[in-house]
């Protein structure tokens, strides 16, 4: 089970300046200072504390595969389709300069997470967590 959304891990989650919590609100690709200034025309949002999140699908008999940012997350997976391909175009070059783009660690790459959950499953080094630190350590620490 994957999950990537934008959060934290707790310690992050509950630092001091977030004591107001991390509800946003969104309209027209702009944020909105009163989430319920009109009802149906507003987007809502709010983090995820990734370190509840796993110790309740632990609870309940999910392993913890991976944790890490979009970005590591997305470079990792693009080493099996770009990188190991001796037969690279033109095309794939420049399809691998916007992707890098797109996952830049300074724009969206960091601050959406993916979080993996297995069941059952041996060997759980899923390419996507290739550059992760360890999950439990970013989780818990």
């Amino acid at each position: 089970m994957l999950a990537i959304d934008y959060g934290f891990p707790r310690a992050e989650y509950y630092r001091p300046e977030r004591t107001s919590g991390t509800l946003s609100a969104y309209a027209g690709h702009r944020r909105e200072a009163d989430p319920l200034a009109r009802p149906g025309e507003i987007d809502l949002t709010a983090h995820v504390d990734f370190t509840t999140l796993v110790e309740t699908a632990t609870d309940h008999g999910l392993n913890l595969a991976g944790f890490t940012d979009q970005h590591h997350f997305m470079v990792g997976l693009s080493q099996l389709h770009f990188h190991d391909n001796a037969a690279m175009t033109v095309q794939t070059e420049q399809e691998i300069r916007a992707f890098k783009t797109l996952m830049h660690p300074d724009l969206m790459g960091r601050s959406f997470k993916t979080l993996c959950f297995a069941i059952g499953v041996r060997d759980t080094s899923l390419a996507g967590f290739h550059f992760a630190s360890h999950a439990a350590q970013a989780l818990f620490a």
